[in-house]
C-alpha cells in the first residue's frame, strides 16, 4: 500500500504547505505547532537516513550550508526525516560561479567522520557484483557488456587504497542545491551521506554537469571537470565512475526503463572513458 506524505504529516502534527522543488524523490514543504517552516521527507531507509543527518551535522558544525536535522524517526513502519527550511530555490541553470562556489565547499567535507571504514571496499566489490547495492541483476539484462566490464575493473581495483573518513554526500549533483541572489545558501539531501572520499562527491557534480548539458552551461560543466579531476589517481577516478555507471544502470532499469539510452549514452560518453 502506498504510504501518502499528509497521512504521515498529519500523524506528526505537521501541516502541510506544499511541495519542495528540485530532487528525484521530493520533499515537502510543512509548517509546525510553533509555526515553524520545516522540510519533510519519507525516505527508504532509517538507519541510512540517521547516519545521514549525523553526517550533515558534522559538516554543518565547520559552517557548512547544511540543514538541520529536526527530526529522524518512524512513524509506524515509514522513515521520515524533517529539516530546517533554507533560504533558495534550485537555480534553473548552474553556472561557473554556483560551480566554483559548490567545490569550494568539499573541502569541508574533508577528514570530519573519524568512525567507519570498507566505502572503497563496498564500491569495488560492488562492481563486481558482490554488495547489496547497487545490484547487478537489473543492470545486466540491459547492458551485459558494461556489467562484464565493471566486473573486470571490480578485479583490477582490488586492494585500491583512498581516503576513508571523509563526509561523502553521495549524491552531490547540480539540483541539490539552493541559491539566492546569486550564492548558495544550501546543499541538501544528506540522507544517504556516510564516511569515504569527498573527491568522488565532486566527480558526481562533474558528471552530471555533463550528462544533464541544458541545467549547466558549457562554461560550468567544463569548470567543474577540470576542477573535480585534476590532479585525481586514475585508479580513483575509473572507481568513482564505475561505481555511478553501475548506480545508474541499476536505478534506470528498475525505476525509469524509458530513460536507458540517455543513460548507456551517458555512460560511453563521460563515465566509461575514466576506466578503460
Amino acid at each position: 500500500m502506498t504510504v501518502r506524505v499528509e497521512d504521515v504529516a498529519h500523524e506528526l502534527e505537521l501541516v502541510v504547505v506544499g511541495s519542495c522543488t528540485g530532487g528525484e524523490f521530493g520533499a515537502t514543504h510543512v509548517r509546525d505547532a510553533d509555526g515553524r517552516d520545516l522540510v519533510f521527507k519519507l525516505v527508504h531507509d532509517l538507519a541510512w537516513a540517521t547516519r545521514g543527518a549525523g553526517v550533515a551535522g558534522r559538516v554543518r558544525a565547520r559552517g557548512y550550508p547544511a540543514p538541520e536535522y529536526v527530526a529522524v524517526g518512524e512513524a509506524g513502519e515509514q522513515p521520515y526525516t524533517v529539516q530546517q527550511w533554507m533560504p533558495g530555490a534550485v537555480p534553473d541553470v548552474m553556472t561557473v560561479e554556483y560551480v566554483d562556489q559548490l567545490l569550494d565547499l568539499v573541502p569541508l567535507h574533508a577528514g570530519v567522520v573519524p568512525e567507519g571504514d570498507g566505502w572503497v571496499d563496498e564500491f569495488v566489490t560492488g562492481l563486481r557484483g558482490e554488495a547489496a547495492w547497487p545490484t547487478h541483476d537489473a543492470a545486466r539484462d540491459v547492458a551485459p557488456a558494461i556489467v562484464d566490464e565493471l566486473v573486470a575493473l571490480g578485479k583490477r581495483l582490488d586492494g585500491l587504497s583512498l581516503p576513508e573518513h571523509d563526509a561523502v554526500h553521495g549524491d552531490f549533483h547540480h539540483r541539490n542545491y539552493l541559491a539566492l541572489d546569486g550564492r548558495v545558501t544550501a546543499v541538501f539531501d544528506w540522507e544517504g551521506a556516510r564516511n569515504g572520499d569527498c573527491r568522488f562527491d565532486a566527480f558526481v557534480l562533474a558528471a552530471w554537469s555533463r550528462a544533464v548539458p541544458q541545467q549547466s552551461t558549457p562554461e560550468a560543466s567544463a569548470r567543474a571537470w577540470d576542477r573535480a579531476t585534476s590532479g585525481v589517481e586514475p585508479d580513483a577516478l575509473a572507481l568513482y565512475a564505475g561505481h555511478l555507471a553501475l548506480r545508474n544502470l541499476d536505478f534506470y532499469a528498475r525505476h525509469n526503463p524509458s530513460a536507458l539510452p540517455w543513460c548507456l549514452d551517458t555512460i560511453e560518453e563521460i563515465l566509461a572513458p575514466c576506466w578503460r
